[in-house]
Order: structure tokens, then C-alpha cells, then sequence
């Protein structure tokens, strides 16, 4: 009996085929897609093509349409499946023209590739030729059908909008997703701020995004073209059944995961259809990330896992051979654990007439026939996970074997080696690889040190290939940004994972990590190669990995790429992506992932990473260790000179300034914003940033400067504005600060804040009605703008409306009960009513919430001052005068305490200092406070009675 016609079916096999023929049937009461998943030899591949035979015996009457893929490279994105699936279909194939008008996903699809090809090739509108910004907004483009779309607002669920990032902060527990936004280390740009840049800087110039029906396409491409990928599949399957069939499941990319269970199978025009799904991989999806729900929940899913023969079953496969000696089938039925690889192996070298030994091992069994050069080569091919005929030149050259003829007389190595009957073509590039179960079987075979020595090796070819695509000396930012050297250095990566231990890989990998982060391109973590090794570390039993390395990898994966959204903002214990919270406990490990990252830092080589890294440290650091920390990075920064973009190195010492902005440490910031200005005249950030710290300062001419800067380079930059109307009014030039306010207010008439600070300088005029005005439309943008309702609190105060007054304050502290300042205006209110106890514990409140803020003391001694304790009202406006005497507040006050005295003299002594303080602020309140009632004919001399 030739072994092609020995089969032993599972019993899974014929299940299979009943529960899909049923489902065909009876479509709306039937999963839609079944799993079959057990370990490499299991026999899955068969058993599928078995499937398909059997289908088709089964459903009489009826032809069934299969789509098969296997998941290799060329399988790395949901669109590559979608075309090659597509293409799989002869009635629907987007290839013939004759049906291009029938088929939505032909049009779709041909619309958006021939689009972008003329989004990269014609230039926008004004320009006379493409320009590295447009590229670059069109590779951001791409990216948003290059990943699974999880940040998305929509699905290509027939019934609405919905946000699969839901599903995703419910259901993710350990590993990672796809995602499309464009993140910088400036900080984190939603996918909305994304999508409104290509707008507004590619869509809307070019000739080929007129249409607005072809922009929205390309806006939000993936689930456009899952649409209509799912409609031409239906309609198909309306005539004709379809079943779409995915073999080695587990090699398929994260992304095309999250599309297939979070887009693709949620689309409701599935369910009725006679449209199924069969995929076939190693692990079960149960217990892989948010697959639960589909399986145990919504059950459009069938698990069915694939066990190895039992001894029964061997016996009689061995019997059907001619292996019939009982010791004989026991000895085979240990050496193959009943796996149907094994077992068909033995059956065909004996149809061969190749001698059997039941004692002899699988790994060689597998090479029989060979001689040990040829057997050499086969181990050196089995570390590579691909291999192409300069791959087998650099092996066989490493180890003097004479490439033409070393192996064979007749064919070269790769010849000679791609003829094997374990050897499969990938399909594209001249690649091959040993197939799953002969490569894992080989691979393990070899003694430690060989395959430490094989992967040495192929690591620095690949390293050496990526050179070769973009030389070392060149800077960063063009080795990142290039597909192909983030190809090379990914499989370089994966090699050293075997020979690399402790440190040293967990270093290579940190290195590669931050930075991609920092130049926002994810290849190098998230091709093919890192996604097989994730794989690998995902099975238990592997133990070809090193565990130290394997161990780390399971500690850190949830940087890929979810942490790789978080690492360089600080810990929250609440954060949204896409208007969606994580879970808590999913934080919770995101920020264990991140911290056991950073303990690697001091062991990264001087450079980018290590000065991304000692960034992201700082922002989870104690506070006390952050500015030591921050230095390192400012060191690293000035090292960098000679390596990278001035525009890149301008944005490192932007964030360290940043960090020293936070410390209060407004000098060191200045100093590293005045670098970050050097290194790009344009950053507009760094003109805006050091404005802020020059305002901390009170240095507020400089400040304006800074602002206007801002505003040169972008006038409708509306924050700009408002802190150059905020430092005008620091000044005291309270008409230009409102002009700039209302700027601000042109350019987005919803920004609350800026009518909140209109209505503080309006305030200072007096304007009391206008202010509040100002106060209740930021109120009326944010009802829970705290600072709004006490500024209006403030206003009414002002107008002598104290109950009113009150109740604002209230709401405020409502919103905010450590809002300091709500508690001090309350205070105010509650004194000018004459409720004194009650103020006065208004004002401890306050100190205790803000102990540093020297005006709530000065407001408790001039409260002293009314309730009659004049010496604790002196006592207490002192103290602030002993630490600084020209401070205009404890001036003021002193003045106001005297006034209540009636001690004239003292309180116009006092008055006239805070006036030459700030002459026209503080005549103002005088003129209102009626803490100078009893002596306002004194007044008269300084123009306020």
C-alpha cells in the first residue's frame, strides 16, 4: 500500500466536515469560523486537505469554493490576506477585468492602490515636485491599513458605528495589539489628531483625494475594504458556498488577529451567509487574547483540538505497512508519540526500501540517506527561519564547504537543498524554509553550543545585511524609517534571541525598542520575525529558547505595542485610548512591563536608546531622583551630535526641558529649550515651552517674546495666544491681554479656558458684568471647568452678590475638594457677610491643602484684623514680610489690618508701598475693599476715595 493512500482520520476529521456542512446549511444558528489546533506533527495540514475532499463529497449538489492561505511573510497585514484569499476565488478574482464592475472589492481596492500611488509619485497642489514631507504623510497613510486598525472608531460591522477598542480594554489580559497611531516622543497624538493632519496636509491638496468619497477611503481604509471584501465574499457565497481556510494560525501577525476577530467575524452579514471560516495552528485561541468572548460567548467560533493517535491507532497504521512484531510497534510508538508526521515518515521510507529501525531516532530518520555534509547543511538551514540562496552562500562559505559542488557533484547547496522533500517555498522573494515539524525536530537535534555558534552567524549576516542597506554611519532616523534594514535587523534580533544570553539580548532588544519608539516606526518589533519569536515563547515546551531570554520576553510583551503607547507619558491610574478606558489591572501590568524595561537603562550603549530611555525613567522615577536622571539624559542628548537630524536631536532636549519644567527647575529647562531652538529655528514647541518657563520666572517680557514667536511660525496656534494674553496681563497691560484672548477665541471659539481668562482681565478692568459673561460661557463649554466657577465667584464677590458668590465657590469645590482656592475665595465671601468662625476655617482649609501659598495667610490676618485680633493680624502678615519685603500681597494686607485699626498712618504707609509695588492693581482693589471704608477720605492722595 503506497503511504500517499495510508490515512488514519482524526476524530475530529469527520466532525469537522459534519459541523461546517451544517453550518453551510443552517448558516444563522452555526459558528463561523472553526479552529483545529494541536502541536506541529499533529497532522493539521492533512487533515484540512482531507477536510476540503470531504466537504465537497459531503454538501452533493453543490459546488464549494475554497480559499487557502498558509501564513508566511507575505501574509503580514489583514489587506495581504484579504487580496490573497480574494485572488483565491476564480469568479472574483480582482486580476480579470471582465468582472471588475461586479466586484466591490476589486473597485475598492483597486481605487485605494492606484491612489496611493498617486499620492506618492504627484505632488500636492502649490509644489513643483514630491517633497519628504509629503512621503512622510503618505507612509503615515499607509500605516492605516498596514495595522489592524484597533484604534479606529469603526468596524465593518454591518448595523453602525462601533468601537472595537472596547473590546479590547475588556477582553486583553496578556498580550499585545496593533496600532495605528502616530505617536512621537513629544507625546501621544490620538488617531483623530492623526487623520486630521493627512487632511489637512495631503487629502485635501492633492488632485487624486478630491473626490470626498476616495479621502474617506484612504482615512479609513481597513474597515472601507473589509466592507467590501465581505460583500464580494457574500455575495459570492450566495451562489456558491465559500470557506476560507487559514493554515498555521499561529504565524499570523498580531494585527491580522485583532482584524479577524474584532473586524472581520463581527461583521453581521456573515452570519446568514454561506460564508465559513476554518483556520488550523498550534495553539488553542481560548486562551489566547480576546478570543474568549467569540468562542464561549457569541459563539461564532468552534474550537477543536487535535490530539495524537493512541496506541491503537498506531498499531494499526503500522500493521497496514507490515510492522506487525509487538516490541517492534511498542518501540515506534514511543519514538513517534503517535504523532501522524512520524508515523507517515516511517511509511514512506519503507515504501522506498529504506531499512527500518525502531530505535533510531526521528532527527535521523528525517536525514536518512544523507551523507554528514549534506546532513550539516540541513542543521545550518533548519536555524534560519527562511533561507534564500545567499543565505546558504554565507553559511557554506562560514564553514569552507565548497557551495557548488560541497554537497552534491550535480547542484550547488541551495540547488541541492531546496529539492528536499521537508522544504517548502515561501512563495516570494526566491525564499524557503524546512517545513514546521522537520525544522522544529532538526533544530532540537543540535547540541547547544552548534546552535549557539549557527545563530552567531546568522545574526551577523543579517546584521551585515542590514549595513549594506543603510551603512552605520548613517544617522538613525534613515535606518529606522527603512523597511528593509528593519527587515534584516528583525531577523538579526531573532538569531541573537538563541545566542545572546542574559543581558546581552535583553540589552540588543531594549536598544532596538526605544528606538523605534522615539522615531515611531514599529517594524523592527513587529515583522514576521519577532512575531515567530513571540510565538515560540508562547509554547511551554519550547525549550530550544534560552530561558533567561524567554522569561524576560514574557515579562516585557506588553510593550509590543500597547506599552509602546504609555512608555513615554507618566503611570495614570486612568487612561483612555480612543475615548476608551484600560482596566486597571491591565495598567497594572502594562507599568510592570515598563518598569522591568528601565532596569536595563545604565546597560544600554551610550546613544538614542539609552537617552529615550533615561527620558520614560524620569517620568516614573521619585521625585527626588528625577533631576539626576534627567541630567544623564541632557549628557546623552549632547552626545548625539554627530549621529542624528538636528530636528531629532531638538526634540530629545525638548523633552529633558520638559522634565525640568516639571521639577520647577526653569533655568536648566531654559537652557535645554534654548538648544532645542538652535537645533531648529521652526520648533514651535520649544518657543512655546520656554515661554512658559520664562513666565515661571516672572520673566514676562521674554515670555512675549517667546509667544510671538509662536505666533509668527503659526498664527492660529490659539495656546499661543492665550499665554502671551496671560503674560500681558502679569504685566499689567490688561486691553492687549484681552485682544489676544479674543484671538485665541477666533481661532477656536469652543476653548473654554481662554473665555475663563478674558474674564479675569476683564475683572481687573472692573468689567465685573462683562467678566461673568466670559465666566458663564466656559462654563457653558465645561460645566466642569472648577476654576471657572470660582473666577465667576470672584466676580460676583466683586459686585458685593456675596450669596451668589458662595454658591459658585460651592460648585467649584464640589467639583475640585482640593481646589485651594475655591476654599480661600469662599473665606472671602463668608467674611464680607460677616461670618467670621466660618471663614476662618475656610482659610485653615485652605493652608492645609496648600501650605505654601503665602496669600491664604495674609487673607487669615486680615480676617484676624475684623474679628479684632490685631496683634495675630500683624503677627501673621509679618511672617510673610520677613521672608520676602517687597511681596505686594502682605504689603496690601498689612495696609488693609491697620485700616480696620484706624491707624491711618501705618495703613497708608503700607498702602503707598504696595502701590509703588503695582500702582494701578492695587488702587483698584483699595477702591473696592471695604476693609479701607473707615478711613476712605484718607485715601484721597493716592486718587482712590
Amino acid at each position: 500500500m503506497a503511504s500517499q493512500d495510508l490515512h488514519l482520520p482524526h476524530k475530529q476529521e469527520e466532525k469537522l466536515i459534519n459541523e461546517v456542512a451544517e453550518s453551510i446549511a443552517k448558516p444563522d444558528h452555526s459558528p463561523v469560523m472553526f479552529n483545529i489546533w494541536g502541536i506541529g506533527g499533529v497532522g493539521k495540514s492533512t487533515l484540512l486537505r482531507k477536510f476540503q475532499e470531504g466537504l465537497s463529497d459531503r454538501i452533493q449538489g453543490k459546488q464549494i469554493h475554497f480559499a487557502t492561505i498558509t501564513f508566511d511573510d507575505n501574509y503580514a497585514t489583514p489587506l495581504d490576506v484579504m487580496v490573497a484569499l480574494h485572488k483565491d476565488l476564480p469568479e472574483i478574482s480582482f486580476l480579470k477585468r471582465d468582472v471588475l464592475a461586479k466586484d466591490v472589492f476589486s473597485e475598492k481596492y483597486k481605487t485605494y492602490k492606484e491612489t496611493l500611488a498617486n499620492l506618492n509619485n504627484a505632488p500636492v497642489k502649490g509644489k513643483e515636485k514630491v517633497e519628504r514631507d509629503q512621503l512622510d504623510r503618505v507612509k503615515q497613510l499607509t500605516k492605516l491599513v498596514a495595522n489592524a486598525g484597533i484604534w479606529a472608531g469603526k468596524t465593518a460591522a454591518s448595523g453602525g458605528v462601533s468601537n472595537p477598542m472596547t473590546e479590547f480594554a475588556a477582553s486583553v489580559t496578556t498580550s499585545a495589539v496593533g496600532s495605528v497611531l502616530d505617536l512621537t516622543i513629544d507625546g501621544a497624538a490620538s488617531a483623530l489628531s492623526l487623520k486630521d493632519k493627512l487632511m489637512d496636509e495631503l487629502l485635501l491638496k492633492h488632485e487624486a483625494t478630491k473626490d470626498a468619497e476616495v479621502r474617506e477611503l484612504m482615512l479609513d481604509p481597513l474597515p472601507k475594504l473589509t466592507q467590501a471584501f465581505v460583500e464580494s465574499l457574500v455575495n459570492h457565497a450566495h451562489k456558491t458556498p465559500v470557506v476560507l481556510v487559514l493554515d498555521t494560525y499561529e504565524k499570523a501577525s498580531v494585527d491580522f488577529d485583532t482584524w479577524l476577530r474584532q473586524i472581520f467575524l463581527k461583521n453581521k452579514a456573515l452570519k446568514n451567509s454561506q460564508l465559513r471560516v476554518v483556520t488550523a495552528g498550534r495553539y488553542q485561541l481560548l486562551k489566547r487574547e480576546g478570543w474568549s468572548d467569540l468562542i464561549t460567548g457569541e459563539r461564532l467560533v468552534q474550537e477543536l483540538p487535535l490530539r495524537e493517535f493512541e496506541k491503537d491507532k498506531v498499531k494499526n497504521y503500522l500493521e497496514k505497512i507490515g510492522i506487525t512484531d509487538k516490541r517492534e510497534i511498542e518501540k515506534f510508538y514511543k519514538k513517534t508519540n503517535g504523532l501522524p508526521f512520524h508515523l507517515h515518515l516511517i511509511a514512506q521510507q519503507k515504501e522506498q526500501g529504506i531499512a527500518i529501525d525502531s530505535d533510531e531516532a526521528i532527527e535521523k530518520r528525517l536525514l536518512v540517506g544523507l551523507n554528514e555534509i549534506q546532513k550539516k547543511l540541513v542543521r545550518y538551514a533548519a536555524c534560519c527561519r527562511w533561507f534564500d540562496r545567499t543565505a546558504i552562500t554565507s553559511l557554506a562559505n562560514w564553514q569552507e564547504l565548497d557551495f557548488a559542488k560541497g554537497v552534491d557533484t550535480g547542484l550547488n547547496c541551495f540547488d541541492w537543498l531546496k529539492e528536499r522533500d521537508f522544504v517548502e517555498f515561501t512563495g516570494s522573494n526566491g525564499r524557503y524554509r524546512l517545513g514546521d515539524v522537520a525544522r522544529d525536530i532538526i533544530h532540537f537535534s543540535l547540541e547547544p553550543n552548534e546552535r549557539k555558534e549557527i545563530h552567531a552567524h546568522l545574526q551577523q549576516y543579517f546584521e551585515d545585511l542590514a549595513d549594506q542597506e543603510v551603512p552605520p554611519e548613517c544617522w538613525d532616523g534613515e535606518k529606522y524609517e527603512n523597511s528593509v534594514w528593519c527587515t534584516y535587523t528583525a531577523e538579526a534580533m531573532y538569531h541573537a534571541f538563541f545566542n545572546l544570553r542574559r543581558d546581552g539580548w535583553q540589552v540588543y532588544f531594549l536598544k532596538h525598542f526605544f528606538a523605534s519608539r522615539y522615531f515611531d516606526q514599529f517594524e523592527v518589533m513587529d515583522t514576521p520575525a519577532f512575531a515567530a519569536l513571540a510565538s515560540d515563547a508562547e509554547f511551554d515546551d519550547n525549550h530550544l529558547l534560552p530561558q533567561e531570554n524567554k522569561k524576560f520576553l514574557e515579562s516585557v510583551k506588553l510593550l509590543l505595542p500597547v506599552g509602546w503607547l504609555l512608555v513615554n507619558s507618566p503611570p495614570h491610574t486612568e487612561v483612555e485610548i480612543d475615548e476608551v478606558s484600560l482596566p486597571k489591572a491591565l495598567l497594572e501590568r502594562i507599568e510592570n512591563a515598563i518598569k522591568k524595561s528601565l532596569e536595563k537603562v545604565d546597560a544600554l550603549p551610550d546613544g538614542l536608546s539609552k537617552c529615550i530611555a533615561l527620558i520614560c525613567k524620569c517620568l516614573r522615577a521619585h521625585r527626588t531622583r528625577v533631576f539626576d536622571i534627567a541630567k544623564q539624559a541632557e549628557a546623552q542628548a549632547h552626545l548625539l551630535e554627530p549621529k542624528i537630524e538636528a530636528i531629532y536631536r531638538s526634540q530629545l532636549f525638548l523633552e529633558v526641558g520638559n522634565l525640568f519644567n516639571s521639577l520647577e527647575q526653569y533655568e536648566e529647562a531654559i537652557t535645554d529649550f534654548d538648544k532645542a531652538i538652535e537645533l531648529n529655528p521652526n520648533y514651535v514647541k520649544a518657543w512655546f515651552n520656554r515661554g512658559i518657563a520664562k513666565g515661571n520666572l516672572k520673566r514676562h517680557k521674554e515670555a512675549i517674546a517667546d509667544f510671538d514667536k509662536v505666533i509668527e511660525l503659526n498664527p492660529n496656534h490659539a495656546k499661543g495666544w492665550v499665554n502671551r494674553g496671560t503674560a500681558k496681563g502679569n504685566l499689567q497691560r490688561y486691553e492687549e491681554s484681552i485682544s489676544d484672548y479674543d484671538k485665541a477665541i477666533q481661532i477656536n471659539p469652543n476653548y473654554a479656558e481662554a473665555w475663563s481668562f478674558q474674564g479675569g482681565m476683564k475683572e481687573n478692568l472692573q468689567r465685573y458684568e462683562e467678566a461673568i459673561a466670559d465666566y458663564d460661557k466656559a462654563i457653558e463649554l465645561n460645566p466642569n471647568y472648577a476654576q471657572a466657577w470660582s473666577f465667576r465667584g470672584d466676580a460676583k464677590e466683586n459686585l458685593q452678590r456675596y450669596e451668589e458668590a458662595i454658591a459658585d465657590h460651592d460648585k467649584a469645590i464640589e467639583l475640585n475638594p482640593n481646589y485651594a482656592q475655591a476654599w480661600s475665595k469662599r473665606g472671602i465671601a463668608l467674611t464680607r457677610l460677616g461670618k467670621y468662625d466660618q471663614a476662618l476655617e475656610h482659610f485653615n482649609h485652605a493652608m492645609y491643602l496648600d501650605p505654601n501659598e503665602i496669600q491664604f495667610q495674609i487673607n487669615r490676618g486680615v480676617l484676624f484684623a475684623w474679628m479684632g485680633r490685631y496683634d495675630e493680624a500683624i503677627w501673621q502678615c509679618e511672617q510673610v514680610l520677613q521672608q520676602n519685603p517687597n511681596d505686594v500681597d502682605a504689603l496690601y494686607g498689612m495696609s488693609c489690618c491697620y485700616a480696620l485699626q484706624r491707624n491711618i498712618d501705618e495703613s497708608l504707609k503700607y498702602l503707598a508701598l504696595a502701590i509703588n509695588q503695582q500702582p494701578e492693581e492695587t488702587k483698584n482693589r483699595a477702591k473696592k475693599d471695604p476693609e479701607f471704608d473707615g478711613i476712605r477720605e484718607h485715601l484721597v492722595i493716592y486718587a482712590i476715595a
